[in-house]
């Protein structure tokens, strides 16, 4: 799109400059609403006038728009797959050749892996010196780069490559997807935010893992924790709605349900969390089966099921009820207490606030999830108001997402990195 509406503008421009092919009588009127513009042509003109940036830029429009529409024709090839065969979605490595060919391509491939950052770096450091309008093509750029990573990374080889390469463990893609993540454009940082859920769903290659040893949580994971803590506290019914509120809970999510990264989500989110349950389910819009609504409802249920979720086979002892003890210490009136206590009861209500909607807006609730708030609702009254340490969990507690860790148990060397990053 972007690319499209550069061309338009080169040839809008070299009409008026070489006569083209337009009626004298067009001609002479857009001559005259030139002339009434007068600086803001050339401001234009300026803005796309061809410099090394936008060469880099355009490349990277040319292949978001080839990935772009591959994606969408191979999603439309996997729902038909779907309707005649049953069952979920499909695709196979037939649906997207020309993604196929940029990873087997192994020196387009190693360029798309650091190229990409690299041309990140260049984008944003052509904006500290840009006029307003080269700085909309320079985001329009971004966005392309942003766009590319995300498809490239429905690639396993490409994930395979990228994870334990350079630009990661040295931290330079830590530092561009953050200055991403910090930009205005709600767009641009969502599609970020749906890269990283992509790339850390992998188990083969294991991203969570090897990112554990890169000191993640200080270089991206604490950002985005922090955009996330500060759009929950501005949710609300009555609220101006924030696209990105549900992107960034997932985003915490994925990282609060692996046992790397738990304790710093839980210590650096538990503020938020609880001033969002203080305020009660009618503030902040639990009971509306609306698709915006009940969008948030579902991500912020599935964050604190995720953060009391234990596993003692890949967790220290020591984490067990770590969120409880967080949430709890952050209730210092009965006030406090009960409008937490009161906003985990309703939440156990979501599967019928589910059936309610119009909408297939979300999932239907996991029976373990459902399972853990509730769980959580008990070990929180019982640290509450009994003043001594919650029972341990019921046993089955956490089904899924147990079994899930515990068939990601780390071997001797993913081991070694969590001990390097816990320090010890």
């Amino acid at each position: 799109m972007w690319a499209r509406t550069i061309t338009r503008t080169r040839i809008h421009q070299s009409e008026h400059t070489h006569g083209g092919n337009i009626d004298g009588a067009h001609r002479h009127e857009e001559e005259e609403e030139e002339k009434e513009k007068g600086k803001e042509v050339d401001t234009v003109a300026q803005a796309t006038r061809w410099e090394p940036v936008d060469l880099v830029g355009v490349v990277m429009q040319i292949l978001a728009i080839f990935l772009r529409n591959e994606y969408k024709a191979a999603a439309t090839s996997g729902s038909k797959k779907k309707k005649e065969k049953g069952g979920e979605a499909t695709s196979s490595e037939e649906d997207t050749p020309f993604l196929r060919q940029l990873a087997r391509h192994e020196k387009v491939r190693q360029t798309m892996v650091d190229g990409l950052f690299d041309a990140l770096g260049t984008f944003f450091d052509a904006m500290d010196h840009s006029s307003p309008s080269k700085h909309k093509v320079l985001v329009s750029y971004i966005a392309s780069a942003i766009e590319v990573l995300y498809f490239c990374s429905w690639d396993e080889e490409y994930v395979s490559e990228l994870v334990v390469s350079d630009c990661m463990h040295q931290g330079r893609a830590f530092s561009m997807l953050k200055k991403v993540l910090l930009m205005e454009q709600a767009e641009i940082v969502s599609n970020m935010l749906r890269w990283l859920l992509r790339f850390s769903e992998y188990e083969d290659p294991p991203t969570q893992d090897i990112l554990a040893g890169y000191e993640l949580d200080s270089r991206l994971l604490h950002s985005i924790i922090e955009r996330n803590n500060t759009a929950m506290v501005a949710w609300g019914a009555k609220q101006p709605y924030n696209s990105l509120a549900c992107d960034l809970l997932k985003a915490v999510e994925i990282f609060a349900d692996d046992s790397n990264f738990k304790a710093q989500v839980i210590d650096s989110s538990a503020e938020a969390l609880a001033t969002v349950l203080k305020r009660g389910a009618e503030y902040n819009g639990f009971g509306k089966a609306d698709s915006m609504h009940l969008s948030f409802t579902y991500a912020f249920f599935k964050l604190l099921a995720a953060l009391h979720c234990f596993n003692a086979q890949v967790m220290p002892a020591d984490q067990e009820n770590h969120f409880v003890i967080a949430l709890a210490g952050e209730c210092r009136t009965k006030e406090h207490r009960d409008g937490v206590r009161g906003s985990l009861e309703f939440l156990l209500t979501l599967p019928e606030v589910i059936k309610r909607a119009k909408e297939n807006t979300c999932d239907p609730v996991m029976e373990e999830d459902l399972a853990l708030v509730e769980e959580l609702l008990g070990a929180f009254n019982e640290q509450c108001e009994r003043g001594k340490k919650p029972s341990t969990p019921k046993a089955g507690g956490g089904g899924a997402k147990k079994d899930k860790e515990a068939k990601a148990k780390p071997d001797k060397d993913k081991e070694e990195l969590r001990v390097k990053v816990s320090g010890g």
